[in-house]
């Protein structure tokens, strides 16, 4: 979140506010779904899912000809297509910390510039991120020494944001979203391998 907020507010001009109220309403109804399944899911079963979806969507999309990229572009450039993606945010938000895959597999099908990708992205992390932490204070979940080792990171929070500017000005946008999807896939074979 604190990262998030950073590139929220310094490219706010960039965002698509449609969007990010849709993501932002459906993470909201996610939470819940989340908070249920970290209670009641098997984590073995959710790791495994997710790693099966994460590893098949980034092999789509890494292998994809130009005219199905350009076909799913179409798709997304719908505001209704975000529901989903801003609901699976905040389901895995909530129960797994993992609130910006679903966000940055729908960021990577729509045609954005670099600045909008990135600064749509950011503001729904914060966002998301913003919603999850509450649903855990009151769920229960923080607690002092959380507090303080999340304070503990900050500088190293903000050396990152500093790296990750640096190289994002470097890199065009293609080549962008094929790293993003080969971390993606390398982040599906994690979730697979733990549950081993």
């Amino acid at each position: 979140m604190t990262s998030a907020f950073f590139y929220a507010v310094s490219s706010w001009q960039d965002k698509d506010t449609v969007i990010l109220k849709k993501l932002s309403l459906a993470t909201l109804v996610g939470i819940p779904c989340g908070l249920l399944l970290v209670r009641f899911a098997s984590e073995e079963w959710i790791s495994f899912l997710l790693g099966i979806l994460l590893v098949a969507y980034s092999i789509f999309s890494l292998t994809g000809s130009r005219a199905r990229q350009v076909a799913l572009q179409k798709k997304f450039a719908h505001p209704h297509a975000s529901y989903p993606f801003g609901f699976a945010a905040g389901m895995l938000g909530s129960a797994y910390n993992m609130n910006g895959i679903p966000v940055v597999l729908y960021a990577a099908g729509r045609d954005w510039t670099p600045k909008q990708y990135s600064s749509n992205v950011q503001a729904h992390f914060f966002v998301s991120s913003a919603l999850v932490i509450l649903s855990h204070i009151i769920g229960g979940f923080y607690t002092t020494s959380l507090a303080i080792l999340y304070l503990a990171s900050i500088p190293a929070v903000l050396l990152a944001i500093l790296i990750g500017n640096q190289l994002y000005a470097r890199i065009p946008m293609d080549n962008i979203k094929r790293y993003i999807f080969y971390l993606i896939f390398l982040l599906g074979l994690l979730n697979l391998i733990k549950i081993f």
